[in-house]
């Protein structure tokens, strides 16, 4: 049996913890999410999010795509949380502003969308 070659931060993690994932497609982030510790090998195979990860914390999904798992510290945690909270908010913004329907808007509502577009626009 392989014994366990993870170092640094790798080697204390422990079933349950919390890992950052990063993925990424030729070079370019594709994927950052928080991801639990499901699993750890005597040989140091690490499963986390549904992906497993070497002792070096890198997985591979295919020659293009790479995943690697980056310690979760408080400052990432934070900036990761407001990044999310953003891409919903936006995500609702979108999709409340695609829901308005111009031609039914009184002039009094047209006028004050107007107003309103104008001001955080310009």
């Amino acid at each position: 049996m392989e014994k366990d070659k993870r170092t640094g931060w790798l080697k204390d993690l422990k079933v349950g913890d919390e890992v950052f994932v990063i993925g990424e497609l030729l070079h370019e982030v594709f994927l950052q999410k928080i991801a639990i510790i499901e699993t750890i090998t005597p040989a140091g195979i690490i499963e986390a999010g549904g992906d497993k990860f070497n002792h070096y914390g890198r997985g591979r999904i295919t020659d293009y795509r790479t995943l690697q798992l980056t310690e979760l510290t408080p400052e990432l945690r934070s900036k990761h949380l407001l990044s999310v909270k953003r891409e919903r908010l936006e995500a609702k913004v979108k999709n409340k502003i695609n829901d308005i329907n111009i031609s039914k808007l009184s002039d009094e509502k047209l006028e004050r969308l107007s107003t309103f577009l104008e001001e955080i626009t310009g």
